[in-house]
């Protein structure tokens, strides 16, 4: 798809003008300096979900977020080869830092199932973040365009593996029946993490962060080998 034609601008020395296509490389042989890699890949990645955050998707063009870097398109360019890879970009980085940030309570856990129904609670009670506004333009995005729903399967992959991982450690050391489906629980994992979002974003009604943390314990323990006296 193409961007919208953006408004002329004086050219900087050996760059393209902003507004060129979406999916179009800068042109080689004129490519802008750029000493200080990272710092400038971390300009763009901000500037983009500020503007992402402020005209969705849709509604951003390639020069928007240039501009809002203090770049030009040409810039933006060589580092990602679409908007739709920098909102991919984006939301890997904004996943892991809130990741990060609810690892950070697995201190205050003493077990497996109290580690994973803390952070799960948090998750679902706390008030509405950054990622969530952006996954919510990621997922919408995803629904209607081929490369964003594979970017977008590629930056998740992640959060995939590590439902996987959890399911198996708990296999491992005896704390879910055997009959109870993997898939099952994948599939239950993945909906209260992306259903939790939705729920947050259009300020649905949310009970307290114990009180979830209580359900979600009561819901490990019913999973549980345990004795059938005690079932």
């Amino acid at each position: 798809m193409a961007e919208s034609p953006a408004t002329p601008e004086p050219p900087a020395p050996g760059s393209p003008v902003g507004g060129a296509p979406d999916a179009v490389p800068a042109s080689p042989g004129s490519p802008e300096p750029a000493p200080a890699e990272e710092d400038t890949r971390d300009k763009l990645i901000n500037a983009a979900v500020e503007v992402f955050l402020e005209k969705g998707h849709g509604g951003t063009r390639v020069v928007d977020i240039a501009r809002r870097a203090g770049y030009t398109a040409g810039t933006m360019y060589s580092y990602f080869d679409s908007r739709t890879a920098l909102l991919a970009e984006a939301m890997a980085r904004e996943g892991e830092r809130h990741l990060s940030r609810l690892m950070q309570t697995l201190t205050r856990a003493q077990d497996e199932e109290r580690m994973v129904s803390l952070v799960t609670a948090q998750h679902l009670c706390e008030e509405p973040q950054v990622i969530d506004r952006l996954l919510l333009e990621a997922l919408a995005t995803a629904a209607r365009d081929r490369e964003a729903k594979e970017l977008m399967g590629q930056a998740f992959s992640g959060l995939v593996d590590m439902i996987d991982g959890q399911i198996a450690r708990f296999r491992a050391t005896g704390r879910v029946r055997l009959d109870v489906s993997e898939d099952a629980l994948r599939t239950f994992f993945l909906a209260v993490t992306f259903g939790g979002i939705v729920a947050k974003a259009i300020e649905m009604p949310r009970c307290s962060q114990d009180q979830m943390q209580d359900l979600l314990i009561a819901m490990f323990d019913a999973l549980s080998p345990g004795d059938e006296a005690d079932r």
